[in-house]
């Protein structure tokens, strides 16, 4: 039980992060290619779009890296305790 809490809450970290950071990289990036500025870019339909195709990746980088930290997490643990 105290392994896969471990699990779920890396991962649900790990994808939180990946996706902010996503979604700001893609931002600056229609931003820099557009050259509209962050308050004009809700009427661009191609940037939701673009959000929306890169939402799939950022997350699978978030659940991998998460599984990653957590198995780091519940190896230190598994090894401090007696």
């Amino acid at each position: 039980m105290r392994k896969n809490l471990i699990y779920l809450c890396a991962i649900l970290a790990c994808i939180f992060l990946s996706v902010s950071v996503g979604s700001e990289l893609v931002t600056y990036y229609q931003m820099f290619a557009t050259g509209q500025q962050r308050h004009e870019l809700g009427d661009d339909l191609g940037f939701g779009l673009l959000l929306f195709i890169c939402l799939v990746p950022e997350v699978i980088i978030g659940v991998v890296l998460g599984a990653f930290v957590g198995r780091y997490i519940h190896l230190k643990l598994a090894n401090r305790e007696p």
